[in-house]
């Protein structure tokens, strides 16, 4: 895997981007969380491929869950875990789709990952709940307002992400080839 300095430097803006939409969501209780947190790991997914999609989401999400509210836990990996697996999910896609897509094609795969999103959350609940001993009943009443979110995630994520793509895939090389362009066309 060659990785350019844009690259790495994009990849690095989108995991701190990650941790920053993690600490700004609305939360209700544990079960009950609406937070943009995955936007950058779908942009680097599509943009770059599974491993970036992975390294973002893993790095943004663990960010987010040791710096945050809850910090530490044994149950830390259970939390990170989706968004690490969303940043595959999309990656794979997006190779083997040689990263392109048709507007339907991207909100079918953005309303799956939602969906994924959603249910391995859901199981991280049930696990979470099982290891800190309290009931699960709460999990399995609001996973279909959880479902229903990530749906009306997937239509803006369907409406802005092309665009966003399209901005980040403008963005310079790296200063030294800029530089040395210039100096070319001034002699």
């Amino acid at each position: 895997m060659k990785l350019s300095v844009k690259r790495l430097v994009t990849d690095s803006m989108l995991a701190a981007l990650c941790a920053v939409l993690g600490f700004y969501t609305l939360q209700i209780g544990n079960t009950f969380k609406f937070t943009f947190e995955n936007l950058p790991v779908v942009i680097g997914a599509l943009l770059f491929g599974p491993v970036d999609g992975m390294l973002i989401g893993g790095i943004g999400s663990f960010i987010t869950q040791a710096l945050g509210p809850y910090g530490l836990e044994p149950t830390t990996v259970l939390w990170v875990f989706p968004y690490v697996m969303s940043g595959l999910m999309l990656g794979l896609i997006a190779q083997k789709k040689q990263f392109r897509f048709r507007s339907w094609e991207l909100g079918i795969v953005l309303f799956l990952n939602a969906a994924m999103i959603t249910v391995l959350n859901t199981v991280g609940l049930i696990i979470d709940s099982k290891i800190k001993e309290y009931s699960y009943v709460v999990v399995w009443t609001s996973f279909l307002t959880k479902i229903a979110i990530g749906a009306i995630k997937a239509v803006v994520y369907t409406l802005i992400v092309p665009k966003l793509l399209e901005a980040v895939r403008k963005l310079p090389e790296s200063g030294t080839k800029r530089s040395s362009q210039n100096e070319q066309s001034r002699e």
